[in-house]
C-alpha cells in the first residue's frame, strides 16, 4: 500500500501523461516482480538491468527498494528532460525518444511477465510455464 501512495504522489495532476503512464506501468511491473520474490521455486528475474541489480531470486524488500528507486529516477529524470526541452527542439526530440524507449521497454517487460504466468502480487505457486 505504501508503494501505491508513493506512485500517486509522484504522478500528480500537473504531471504529464507519459509520466503518469510510466509510473502506472512501473507499479504493474513491480507487482509482477513481487510475484517472483514470492515464488522463488517457480520463477526467476529475467530482465536486465533488474537481474543484475537484485539477482535472479530477490527478496520482497529488494524488489520494493529497486522499484521505488526506478520510480524516483524516472520522475526526476523526466523533470530534468522537461526543463531541457523548454530550451529547444533538439532537447524535445531527445525527450520524446527517451520517453518512447522507456515506455516501450516497460510495456515489453509487463507483456513478457504476463506470458510467463506472472500476475501482480500472486502468492507462491508453480505455474505450468517456468521462467
Amino acid at each position: 500500500m505504501k508503494w501505491l501512495i508513493v506512485a500517486a504522489l509522484l504522478s500528480g495532476c500537473s504531471t504529464p501523461r507519459y509520466q503518469q503512464t510510466w509510473q502506472a506501468m512501473n507499479f504493474i511491473d513491480y507487482g509482477q516482480t513481487m510475484a517472483i520474490a514470492k515464488s522463488p521455486r517457480c520463477h526467476a528475474e529475467g530482465s536486465e538491468p533488474t537481474r543484475t541489480l537484485i539477482g535472479e531470486h530477490p527478496s520482497e524488500t529488494q524488489v520494493t527498494v529497486m522499484f521505488a528507486a526506478y520510480a524516483l529516477a524516472y520522475h526526476y529524470g523526466s523533470k530534468w528532460l522537461d526543463r531541457k526541452a523548454e530550451r529547444g527542439d533538439s532537447w524535445k526530440a531527445i525527450r520524446t525518444v527517451t520517453q518512447v524507449g522507456l515506455l516501450s521497454s516497460k510495456a515489453y517487460n509487463i507483456a513478457r511477465n504476463h506470458d510467463h504466468s506472472l500476475r501482480m502480487f500472486q502468492e507462491d505457486h508453480c505455474a505450468a510455464t517456468r521462467r
